[in-house]
Protein backbone atom coordinates (compact mmCIF):
# COMPACT_ATOMS: atom_id res chain seq x y z
CA UNK A 1 0.00 0.00 0.00
CA UNK A 2 2.81 2.41 0.95
CA UNK A 3 4.69 1.73 -2.30
CA UNK A 4 1.54 2.12 -4.35
CA UNK A 5 0.74 5.38 -2.61
CA UNK A 6 4.19 6.96 -2.85
CA UNK A 7 4.74 5.76 -6.37
CA UNK A 8 1.53 7.14 -7.66
CA UNK A 9 0.92 10.39 -9.41
CA UNK A 10 -0.47 13.43 -7.60
CA UNK A 11 -3.86 12.75 -9.14
CA UNK A 12 -3.85 9.17 -7.87
CA UNK A 13 -2.78 10.24 -4.41
CA UNK A 14 -5.59 12.83 -4.31
CA UNK A 15 -8.09 10.21 -5.39
CA UNK A 16 -6.90 7.81 -2.72
CA UNK A 17 -7.08 10.50 0.00
CA UNK A 18 -10.60 11.42 -1.11
CA UNK A 19 -11.75 7.83 -0.77
CA UNK A 20 -10.13 7.53 2.67
CA UNK A 21 -11.79 10.72 3.93
CA UNK A 22 -15.13 9.61 2.56
CA UNK A 23 -14.78 6.25 4.29
CA UNK A 24 -13.88 7.93 7.60
CA UNK A 25 -16.81 10.32 7.28
CA UNK A 26 -19.18 7.47 6.56
CA UNK A 27 -18.09 5.75 9.75
CA UNK A 28 -18.28 8.90 11.89
CA UNK A 29 -21.66 10.19 10.71
CA UNK A 30 -23.75 7.25 12.01
CA UNK A 31 -21.89 7.42 15.32
CA UNK A 32 -22.56 11.17 15.64
CA UNK A 33 -26.20 10.60 14.71
CA UNK A 34 -26.62 7.96 17.38
CA UNK A 35 -25.03 10.25 19.98
CA UNK A 36 -27.35 13.11 19.04
CA UNK A 37 -30.39 10.84 19.31
CA UNK A 38 -29.26 9.59 22.72
CA UNK A 39 -28.78 13.14 24.01
CA UNK A 40 -32.17 14.15 22.63
CA UNK A 41 -33.86 11.20 24.32
CA UNK A 42 -32.17 12.01 27.63
CA UNK A 43 -33.30 15.65 27.47
CA UNK A 44 -36.87 14.57 26.68
CA UNK A 45 -36.86 12.20 29.67
CA UNK A 46 -35.57 14.97 31.96
CA UNK A 47 -38.29 17.36 30.78
CA UNK A 48 -40.98 14.71 31.36
CA UNK A 49 -39.63 13.88 34.83
CA UNK A 50 -39.57 17.57 35.77
CA UNK A 51 -43.17 17.96 34.64
CA UNK A 52 -44.27 14.95 36.72
CA UNK A 53 -42.50 16.31 39.80
CA UNK A 54 -44.19 19.69 39.41
CA UNK A 55 -47.61 18.06 39.10
CA UNK A 56 -47.01 15.83 42.12
CA UNK A 57 -45.78 18.74 44.20
CA UNK A 58 -48.93 20.70 43.41
CA UNK A 59 -51.14 17.69 44.11
CA UNK A 60 -49.44 17.00 47.44
CA UNK A 61 -49.75 20.62 48.54
CA UNK A 62 -53.44 20.58 47.70
CA UNK A 63 -54.01 17.19 49.28
CA UNK A 64 -52.48 18.13 52.61
CA UNK A 65 -54.35 21.42 52.81
CA UNK A 66 -52.13 21.87 55.86
CA UNK A 67 -54.67 23.73 58.04
CA UNK A 68 -57.54 25.11 55.94
CA UNK A 69 -58.42 28.69 56.82
CA UNK A 70 -61.96 27.67 57.73
CA UNK A 71 -60.56 25.51 60.52
CA UNK A 72 -59.29 28.51 62.49
CA UNK A 73 -62.46 28.89 64.55
CA UNK A 74 -62.95 26.73 67.68
CA UNK A 75 -65.77 25.00 65.82
CA UNK A 76 -64.69 24.87 62.17
CA UNK A 77 -66.94 26.75 59.77
CA UNK A 78 -66.23 24.96 56.51
CA UNK A 79 -69.64 24.82 54.84
CA UNK A 80 -69.27 24.15 51.10
CA UNK A 81 -65.45 24.12 51.41
CA UNK A 82 -63.29 22.26 48.91
CA UNK A 83 -61.45 19.69 51.04
CA UNK A 84 -60.97 16.97 48.47
CA UNK A 85 -58.07 14.60 49.19
CA UNK A 86 -57.50 16.31 52.54
CA UNK A 87 -55.17 14.24 54.75
CA UNK A 88 -55.78 14.69 58.48
CA UNK A 89 -55.69 11.51 60.60
CA UNK A 90 -57.30 11.96 64.03
CA UNK A 91 -58.44 15.48 63.13
CA UNK A 92 -60.35 17.31 65.89
CA UNK A 93 -63.55 18.40 64.16
CA UNK A 94 -66.18 18.00 66.87
CA UNK A 95 -69.15 20.27 66.15
CA UNK A 96 -67.65 21.44 62.84
CA UNK A 97 -69.91 22.84 60.13
CA UNK A 98 -68.97 20.83 57.04
CA UNK A 99 -72.39 20.96 55.44
CA UNK A 100 -72.13 20.76 51.67
CA UNK A 101 -68.34 20.43 51.86
CA UNK A 102 -66.48 18.38 49.27
CA UNK A 103 -64.46 15.77 51.17
CA UNK A 104 -64.28 13.19 48.41
CA UNK A 105 -61.24 10.90 48.82
CA UNK A 106 -60.26 12.61 52.09
CA UNK A 107 -58.17 10.56 54.55
CA UNK A 108 -59.53 11.10 58.07
CA UNK A 109 -59.10 7.87 60.05
CA UNK A 110 -59.81 8.24 63.75
CA UNK A 111 -61.19 11.77 63.28
CA UNK A 112 -63.36 13.30 66.00
CA UNK A 113 -66.54 14.48 64.26
CA UNK A 114 -68.93 14.22 67.18
CA UNK A 115 -71.94 16.42 66.58
CA UNK A 116 -70.52 17.71 63.28
CA UNK A 117 -72.83 18.89 60.52
CA UNK A 118 -72.05 16.97 57.32
CA UNK A 119 -75.47 17.34 55.72
CA UNK A 120 -75.21 17.21 51.94
CA UNK A 121 -71.44 16.74 52.11
CA UNK A 122 -69.59 14.76 49.45
CA UNK A 123 -67.92 11.93 51.33
CA UNK A 124 -67.45 9.52 48.46
CA UNK A 125 -64.43 7.26 48.94
CA UNK A 126 -63.57 9.05 52.19
CA UNK A 127 -61.60 7.07 54.79
CA UNK A 128 -63.22 7.43 58.23
CA UNK A 129 -62.36 4.10 59.78
CA UNK A 130 -62.36 4.34 63.57
CA UNK A 131 -63.76 7.88 63.40
CA UNK A 132 -66.27 9.19 65.95
CA UNK A 133 -69.39 10.58 64.25
CA UNK A 134 -71.70 10.13 67.21
CA UNK A 135 -74.60 12.56 67.00
CA UNK A 136 -73.35 13.86 63.66
CA UNK A 137 -75.77 15.05 61.00
CA UNK A 138 -75.24 13.39 57.62
CA UNK A 139 -78.67 13.87 56.07
CA UNK A 140 -78.40 13.68 52.28
CA UNK A 141 -74.64 13.13 52.44
CA UNK A 142 -72.96 11.16 49.65
CA UNK A 143 -71.07 8.24 51.17
CA UNK A 144 -70.74 5.89 48.20
CA UNK A 145 -67.77 3.52 48.64
CA UNK A 146 -66.72 5.29 51.84
CA UNK A 147 -64.76 3.45 54.53
CA UNK A 148 -66.53 3.56 57.91
CA UNK A 149 -65.06 0.43 59.41
CA UNK A 150 -65.26 0.47 63.22
CA UNK A 151 -66.60 4.03 63.12
CA UNK A 152 -69.01 5.26 65.82
CA UNK A 153 -72.26 6.74 64.49
CA UNK A 154 -74.33 6.38 67.65
CA UNK A 155 -77.42 8.57 67.41
CA UNK A 156 -76.28 10.01 64.07
CA UNK A 157 -78.80 11.17 61.46
CA UNK A 158 -78.30 9.78 57.95
CA UNK A 159 -81.74 10.43 56.50
CA UNK A 160 -81.65 10.16 52.73
CA UNK A 161 -77.89 9.52 52.72
CA UNK A 162 -76.48 7.88 49.59
CA UNK A 163 -74.16 5.16 50.84
CA UNK A 164 -74.06 2.51 48.13
CA UNK A 165 -71.22 0.03 48.61
CA UNK A 166 -70.11 1.70 51.82
CA UNK A 167 -67.85 -0.44 54.01
CA UNK A 168 -69.03 -0.18 57.60
CA UNK A 169 -68.00 -3.49 59.13
CA UNK A 170 -68.27 -3.54 62.94
CA UNK A 171 -69.38 0.12 62.92
CA UNK A 172 -71.68 1.28 65.74
CA UNK A 173 -74.97 2.74 64.45
CA UNK A 174 -77.00 2.34 67.63
CA UNK A 175 -80.07 4.62 67.68
CA UNK A 176 -79.12 6.15 64.32
CA UNK A 177 -81.83 7.41 61.94
CA UNK A 178 -81.32 6.07 58.40
CA UNK A 179 -84.81 6.76 57.06
CA UNK A 180 -84.80 6.68 53.27
CA UNK A 181 -81.05 6.10 53.09
CA UNK A 182 -79.53 4.07 50.25
CA UNK A 183 -77.22 1.40 51.64
CA UNK A 184 -77.56 -0.98 48.71
CA UNK A 185 -74.64 -3.42 48.45
CA UNK A 186 -73.25 -1.99 51.69
CA UNK A 187 -71.02 -4.13 53.89
CA UNK A 188 -72.48 -3.97 57.40
CA UNK A 189 -70.94 -7.21 58.62
CA UNK A 190 -70.78 -7.29 62.40
CA UNK A 191 -72.20 -3.76 62.71
CA UNK A 192 -74.26 -2.73 65.72
CA UNK A 193 -77.62 -1.64 64.32
CA UNK A 194 -79.66 -1.96 67.49
CA UNK A 195 -82.68 0.35 67.65
CA UNK A 196 -81.84 1.94 64.29
CA UNK A 197 -84.51 3.28 61.92
CA UNK A 198 -84.41 2.07 58.30
CA UNK A 199 -87.90 3.02 57.16
CA UNK A 200 -88.14 3.17 53.37
CA UNK A 201 -84.37 2.65 53.16
CA UNK A 202 -82.65 0.65 50.42
CA UNK A 203 -80.68 -2.32 51.72
CA UNK A 204 -80.85 -4.38 48.54
CA UNK A 205 -77.96 -6.88 48.40
CA UNK A 206 -76.42 -5.42 51.54
CA UNK A 207 -74.48 -7.78 53.80
CA UNK A 208 -75.69 -7.66 57.40
CA UNK A 209 -74.11 -10.95 58.47
CA UNK A 210 -73.43 -11.20 62.22
CA UNK A 211 -74.85 -7.71 62.75
CA UNK A 212 -76.90 -6.81 65.82
CA UNK A 213 -80.20 -5.51 64.42
CA UNK A 214 -82.33 -6.05 67.50
CA UNK A 215 -85.24 -3.61 67.76
CA UNK A 216 -84.31 -2.10 64.40
CA UNK A 217 -87.11 -0.71 62.24
CA UNK A 218 -87.06 -1.98 58.63
CA UNK A 219 -90.63 -0.99 57.80
CA UNK A 220 -91.16 -0.54 54.05
CA UNK A 221 -87.41 -0.98 53.45
CA UNK A 222 -86.08 -2.72 50.33
CA UNK A 223 -84.36 -5.85 51.64
CA UNK A 224 -84.07 -7.61 48.28
CA UNK A 225 -81.13 -10.03 48.23
CA UNK A 226 -79.77 -8.83 51.59
CA UNK A 227 -77.65 -11.28 53.59
CA UNK A 228 -78.70 -11.99 57.19
CA UNK A 229 -76.45 -14.87 58.19
CA UNK A 230 -76.18 -14.91 61.97
CA UNK A 231 -77.87 -11.50 62.27
CA UNK A 232 -79.66 -10.81 65.56
CA UNK A 233 -83.20 -9.70 64.73
CA UNK A 234 -85.04 -9.99 68.03
CA UNK A 235 -88.00 -7.55 68.22
CA UNK A 236 -87.03 -5.91 64.93
CA UNK A 237 -89.86 -4.47 62.84
CA UNK A 238 -89.73 -6.16 59.44
CA UNK A 239 -90.46 -4.62 56.04
CA UNK A 240 -93.92 -6.24 55.99
CA UNK A 241 -94.67 -4.69 59.40
CA UNK A 242 -94.17 -7.95 61.29
CA UNK A 243 -92.34 -7.79 64.59
CA UNK A 244 -89.65 -10.48 64.79
CA UNK A 245 -89.91 -12.65 67.88
CA UNK A 246 -87.26 -12.23 70.50
CA UNK A 247 -84.32 -14.52 69.80
CA UNK A 248 -84.70 -14.39 65.99
CA UNK A 249 -81.34 -15.02 64.33
CA UNK A 250 -80.73 -14.93 60.59
CA UNK A 251 -84.40 -14.50 59.74
CA UNK A 252 -87.45 -12.73 61.12
CA UNK A 253 -89.64 -15.30 62.88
Amino acid sequence: MAETFYGSSDASRASWLGRAVAAARGTAEPSASRTALAIGGLLAALVAATFVLIVLAGYTAKSLHVVPACMAAPEAKCANADLRHWIAPKAELAGADLSGADLAHAYLPGANLRGANLSGADLRYVVLDGADLSGAKLDGAMLSSANLQEAALVGASLKGALAERVSATTADFQNADLTGADFSRADLTGADLENTTWEKANLARADLSLANAKKANFEDADLTGATWQGTLLGLAEWSDKRVCVEGSIGQCR
